[in-house]
């Protein structure tokens, strides 16, 4: 995960320090009854989707400040992160890492926070910059995204953030960029070829998922 995550930072990554890759593995009954939602929500999007293919289950990355990560892993999502292309909780594939880091906030030691997600796509509509949406612009919509061939915003609806999206296990990745504060707007980042990552583009079901993970994180560790 390391490795992967530096390779995201992609021209950033050697004055990018990586402190931690922190592991949610307590299941509290509300962190079970979130990920039962969202299970139970894929399911949905599969038999909605029927012929169609499968629930397009994904990863994003999602940045904030250390004390909204812990509100969300414990509580799940409660808020919007953006509406440039119509309000909703906007995560970024691994090949767009750079953008999801715009919206971490450096804490009193200069650590900066990010989410790893599970994210159920179903299916997408192409939202326009600019849009007003709230909501998608039909049932047959599942989530949006800037681009279908090559999705730089991943976009969940404020109503779908807790039954479209939630923390993997090995969720938290904590690290120290110093350069970050005025590199990082979208206007900013610089459009370099994406980097080919494991995980991103294959569609897959949450109980695939787990080794997948197991193989990059390894086994848990008793602290």
């Amino acid at each position: 995960m390391k490795t992967q995550f530096l390779m995201g930072i992609k021209q950033y990554a050697n004055d990018t320090e990586f402190i931690a890759l922190h592991k949610n593995m307590g299941f509290t009954p509300l962190k079970l009854a979130r990920f039962f939602v969202l299970t139970s929500f894929e399911k949905v999007i599969l038999q909605k989707r029927g012929a169609l293919g499968d629930a397009k289950v994904d990863h994003g990355w999602f940045g904030a400040s250390k004390e909204e990560i812990i509100q969300i892993i414990s509580y799940g999502f409660s808020w919007c992160n953006g509406q440039s292309h119509g309000l909703g909780v906007y995560l970024s594939p691994f090949e767009f890492l750079l953008d999801a880091v715009k919206f971490t906030i450096a804490d009193e030691n200069g650590m900066r926070y990010m989410l790893l997600c599970y994210l159920t796509m179903g299916n997408m509509e192409v939202i326009p910059a600019g849009s007003k949406q709230v909501y998608p612009s039909s049932v047959e919509f599942d989530t949006g995204v800037d681009d279908l061939e090559a999705p730089r915003r991943l976009l969940v609806r404020s109503a779908f953030m807790n039954s479209h999206i939630c923390p993997a296990p090995a969720c938290n990745i904590t690290f120290k960029a110093p350069f970050f504060g005025f590199v990082l707007s979208r206007d900013q980042i610089s459009e370099l070829p994406g980097i080919s990552l494991s995980f991103h583009g294959s569609a897959s079901t949450f109980p695939a998922l787990f080794p997948i993970l197991a193989t990059v994180i390894g086994p848990a560790k008793a602290v």
